[in-house]
């Protein structure tokens, strides 16, 4: 029987290590201006990540420096173990889905912290008031203070948020809800609402002196650590999973095969070594996110324009016995053969990522970047059909209208990661019609429409 999973009810936040990967060179809006982020959320651009990014980040070096402002004219204590904070893809959704909301007191998820501002736009551009905002949010400390040994007090909430120094992740979001403009960060683990907010003491010089995460390196120019997950450590996010390897040998396929201590999945139970719950957040939400973008017209092509919007473009659900044929061809440590015209109802990538969600944000990006350089045929009278010259295969798969299960698995194989997606219930065969264009997202949904995509 099929184990299903809905991306329209959301999934509990579940993370493991996370190390930010390279961008979606287009997105809706175009050409990034920069590489460094992968994220499926059609609401923000990466110009605007950035501001974020670095505000935080270079208010979070100067308290370790011992150059962060206190009150009255005095410094915060310099820090130890003080951590860059990463730019998360699924963090970035959460404060999404918060400001969304267009409320002041959006639900915070148990094991975030998240700061969050409504503030009236006065602006045609607001883009300078989001790397503002983070600086307003961190100097709450001028008019509560510090103390010598950097205790949370009361008051300190949003500086406390963006100065934990145990904190390694970060997304945030925006939206204009009539004239207000909402923004929130969240940020992973929580900070504390007593006791030190941060380890007082010098910044690290060398690599040995970041010990919150084993693993761990030091920029010492910026005074902070970027955290590693190698193995146990002293404060283990809570999807990491402490595990020991088997390699085996046959021929000249190696197979690294997990073994101990996998977390039971909320997806797929029993399933915990096809995948990660975090991954498979990623393959979800990413298809659906893409889908809601075709279906509304808002993709470019390499061709020029964007893709005409879908009057039924179905929501995909996430599928574990679709899951368990990824694996067993994944497994198999060899790309699968596919013959032409026949079944092709499979996306398949090897990445150079060990880690689950990563590579699974890699096939993505991957897949979606077909339509930089091809086109979709969507000419009056040319049907949208899928052809071999459109070099389109595995992005029409991803869209492909009437699908309604996904299932992705991801599997070790002589060093790097197989990921293989399988689809359900059509094929995505030559000749067939990929969606069909014209009308606005939604005119034809036999139930109901969640924001571009007919539910099931």
């Amino acid at each position: 029987m099929y184990g299903y999973k809905s991306s329209a009810g959301g999934t509990p936040y579940q993370t493991g290590p996370m190390r930010f990967t390279a961008v979606l060179a287009v997105l809706v809006t175009g050409s990034f201006a920069t590489k460094e982020f992968q994220c499926w959320n059609f609401k923000q651009e990466d110009t605007i990540r950035v501001l974020y990014h670095n505000a935080v980040n270079n208010l979070r070096s100067s308290l370790a420096l011992g150059n962060a402002d206190n009150k009255d004219n005095q410094k915060c204590p310099k820090g130890s173990n003080i951590y860059r904070l990463e730019w998360d893809c699924i963090l970035e959704n959460y404060a999404q889905k918060a400001v969304d909301q267009c409320k002041d007191n959006p639900t915070v998820p148990d094991k975030l912290s998240m700061v969050y501002k409504a503030a009236d736009l006065t602006t045609c551009n607001p883009t300078p008031l989001f790397a503002k905002q983070i600086q307003e949010w961190w100097n709450v400390v001028k008019n509560v203070g510090l103390d010598a040994q950097a205790n949370f007090a009361s008051g300190l909430e949003d500086f406390a948020t963006l100065a934990h120094g145990k904190a390694t992740r970060i997304g945030c979001a925006q939206k204009n809800c009539n004239g207000k403009l909402h923004m929130a960060c969240m940020v992973y683990p929580k900070a504390p609402s007593s006791g030190a907010i941060y380890q007082v003491g010098e910044p690290c010089k060398n690599h040995a002196e970041c010990t919150t995460y084993e693993g761990s390196t030091c920029g010492a120019q910026k005074g902070f650590c970027k955290a590693g997950y190698p193995g146990n450590t002293t404060d283990t996010p809570p999807d990491k999973e402490t595990s020991s390897t088997v390699t085996t040998t046959t021929g000249t396929t190696t197979i690294a095969t997990t073994t101990t201590k996998k977390p039971d999945s909320t997806f797929c139970k029993g399933q915990e070594t096809m995948s990660t719950d975090e991954a498979r957040t990623v393959f979800l939400d990413g298809h659906n996110e893409l889908r809601r973008a075709v279906a509304n017209g808002k993709v470019p092509m390499g061709s020029g324009g964007t893709t005409r919007p879908c009057a039924k473009m179905m929501r995909l659900n996430y599928n574990c016995t679709l899951e368990k044929e990824a694996y067993d061809l994944g497994k198999l440590c060899n790309q699968p053969e596919q013959t032409p015209y026949i079944n092709r109802n499979m996306n398949f990538f090897i990445s150079s990522k060990s880690n689950a969600k990563e590579a699974a944000d890699e096939a993505l990006a991957k897949w979606y970047e077909e339509i930089k350089t091809g086109r979709l045929d969507q000419a009056t009278g040319a049907g949208n059909l899928l052809k071999p010259d459109l070099k389109i295969d595995s992005f029409a798969r991803m869209v492909w209208a009437e699908n309604i299960h996904v299932g992705c698995a991801v599997i070790s194989c002589n060093g790097k990661s197989n990921v293989v997606c399988k689809y359900d219930p059509t094929v995505g065969i030559y000749g067939n019609t990929i969606y069909r264009p014209g009308a606005a997202s939604c005119r034809q949904c036999a139930t109901a429409c969640d924001n571009g995509l007919c539910t099931a």
